[in-house]
């Protein structure tokens, strides 16, 4: 079992084109992301992770929500929405202040994993078949079902000794270059903050269908914002097990990452067990990301499909780091920059970093 963590590189996108298939899902959240305003608040600065989350909430999608990793310790499980542990991201942001580089204190991490015991009662005391009689009949009684994690909160206790051991790490600028930590705050205020669909996605509040013999449940509106939440993310963690890369929904989140998340090239992996690590190094290796699409037919809720490849599609269009956004970001980071690389070096040298640090979510183009 591996004791350290990982980084694992994503070297391209490995999904085909796809269809109009639940493209009107992320319609907003696709606008959202691909305006100007979005593309040209810079990603590392406490400024403009700020004007990212209030974007988020003017363009009408449910503000970003997020998990403490000192709440996450202290409670030693995930919790689920209900129980109001989350607080808003934007507060969060603004409560914790920067440091003398100005990149937020509070560093945001998403948090992509498999569900343990997707329908289990913890009332009832058993896993109860989806769509069965059973499963219908305990949710209309109000009776809970799902759980992330498994009985032991294996999953909980190792993310919360991932965040602290990361802030650690951070604080003590321990982390070697060229890591996800780069660009982060570095100080001894960093806070580590949760997206979690469990707890940070409303679980009760559903989407009104459009029409009464539409298939399939209600979709919750936290969902519709996914890639927002992902690109106001300061990077990617995953839970990673021999099936998780398998899983539709943990690839579209991977592929959002890629998409949308500035450092979604690399993804954070979680060994199973983490209790901490006296070091600050990482493991290193690379993967080719798949299509979620390929793997829809093992979904627990197949009503899941059109969301999948709402998202995917979404995912595919995705401008957000073409070499023209790449340049005008990196270019404008800060006057020092700015002159630097466009005046000194008549913007060749910046140009040459954007087309390295471009990314294209179409594979074979």
């Amino acid at each position: 079992m591996a004791t350290s963590p990982r980084q694992i590189e994503v070297t391209e996108a490995a999904s085909h084109g796809g269809g109009a298939a639940g493209r009107s899902l992320g319609e907003t959240c696709e606008a959202l992301l691909a305006s100007g305003p979005w593309n040209v608040a810079h990603t590392t600065t406490r400024a403009g992770q700020k004007r990212r989350l209030k974007m988020i909430e003017d363009a009408g999608l449910p503000r970003m929500r997020v998990l403490s990793n000192r709440k996450l310790k202290e409670l030693g499980r995930i919790p689920r929405s209900h129980e109001g542990h989350q607080e808003d991201a934007l507060a969060a942001v603004e409560r914790c202040g920067a440091d003398a580089n100005n990149y937020p204190n509070a560093v945001i991490f998403f948090y992509s994993h498999r569900w343990a015991r997707g329908n289990w009662c913890e009332e009832l005391q058993r896993e109860l078949p989806w769509g069965s009689e059973e499963y219908k009949r305990a949710v209309a009684e109000g009776k809970l079902v799902g759980d992330p994690d498994d009985a032991a909160h294996s999953k909980a206790r190792a993310l919360a000794a991932f965040g602290e051991w990361f802030r650690e790490g951070l604080a003590r600028g321990a982390f070697p270059s060229g890591t996800v930590a780069t660009d982060l705050a570095n100080s001894d205020d960093v806070e580590i903050f949760w997206w979690i669909d469990w707890c940070c996605t409303d679980q009760d509040k559903l989407l009104p269908k459009k029409s009464a013999n539409e298939p399939g449940r209600d979709a919750r509106p936290d969902i519709a914002a996914l890639p927002a939440y992902a690109a106001a993310s300061a990077g990617i963690v995953a839970a990673w097990t021999p099936e998780y890369a398998s899983r539709p929904w943990c690839r579209a989140e991977l592929l959002l990452a890629y998409a949308f998340m500035t450092k979604g090239d690399n993804v954070l992996v979680v060994p199973a067990g983490f209790a901490g690590s006296s070091g600050h190094g990482m493991d290193r290796e690379k993967i080719v990301l798949a299509d979620p699409r390929e793997t829809v037919d093992t979904l627990t809720n197949p009503n899941d499909r059109p969301v999948i490849a709402s998202l995917t599609g979404v995912a595919e269009r995705s401008t957000a780091f073409s070499c023209w956004r790449v340049f005008v970001k990196e270019s404008t980071i800060s006057v020092y920059t700015s002159c630097a690389m466009n005046v000194c070096c008549c913007c060749g040298w910046c140009g040459l970093c954007a087309l390295g640090n471009s990314r294209n979510v179409q594979p074979g183009t």
